[in-house]
């Protein structure tokens, strides 16, 4: 005797396959330009009614995946378990593939160097003491030395997470730019100020004035080019 069930599920895997081989959608029949066997309108329809049980399930104090009874988690133990060996064995996997590490490392760089952009465009692009205005060498120093304080209500100690902190507080007024090393300086100094901060100032000014020429420079040769490109 066939089994009905059995029987159904074949005729939809072959009925799937048949549709699909035609560029048609093999859940709703309709033309399919993408490459999935299902179409955008019902991978759509199928995200949001999984999206609504997995809702539905936790409210109910059950495991969103499956819809197990859980014992103080979200997930019921089998499907932690699972999901921690999927995460072991992608891990692992990953790991031995020096294309994926050269990107990952690459990506973070990019990261890291476009969350600083990003701060020290708020702050100021150069060093408030000495006028340096090298991207890698600048840092952010915490004018009334409280940076222990902050430390602890951001759970940070720097770098990205920290910079992350800055653009979600809405860029603290208790920060500003220093260069790696007048931050020091003012680190060790007992007057709370860079040592050299006197001498910065001149080196500043000049460094602000080679900056702006550099700049009126710039525009007045790009309209000397559009203009000869006119003429």
């Amino acid at each position: 005797m066939i089994d009905k069930k059995e029987y159904n599920q074949k005729y939809q895997a072959e009925r799937a396959k048949s549709l699909h081989a035609l560029g048609k959608c093999s859940q709703c029949g309709n033309d399919n330009n993408t490459k999935q066997w299902w179409c955008a309108t019902c991978t759509n329809r199928r995200k949001e009614t999984y999206r609504l049980l997995r809702v539905d399930r936790k409210s109910k104090g059950l495991c969103p995946t499956c819809g197990r009874k859980t014992t103080g988690h979200v997930y019921c133990s089998i499907c932690l378990n699972r999901e921690k060996g999927y995460g072991k064995e992608r891990y692992l996997r990953r790991s031995k593939n020096p294309k994926y590490k050269q990107y990952c490392k690459k990506h973070n760089k990019d990261i890291i160097r476009s969350l600083r952009f990003k701060v020290f465009s708020h702050y100021g692009l150069a060093c408030k003491c000495c006028g340096d205005a090298h991207l890698d060498l600048l840092t952010l120093d915490h004018i009334n030395d409280d940076g222990n304080i902050q430390r602890e209500q951001s759970g940070t100690a720097g770098g990205y997470r920290f910079y992350k902190w800055v653009i979600a507080n809405n860029y603290p007024t208790d920060l500003q730019t220093l260069c790696f090393s007048c931050n020091q300086g003012k680190k060790m100094s007992k007057t709370g100020q860079c040592p050299a901060h006197e001498e910065h100032s001149h080196i500043r000014g000049i460094r602000e004035t080679l900056r702006w020429n550099r700049t009126v420079g710039d525009i007045i040769n790009t309209g000397n080019k559009s203009i000869k490109e006119n003429q």
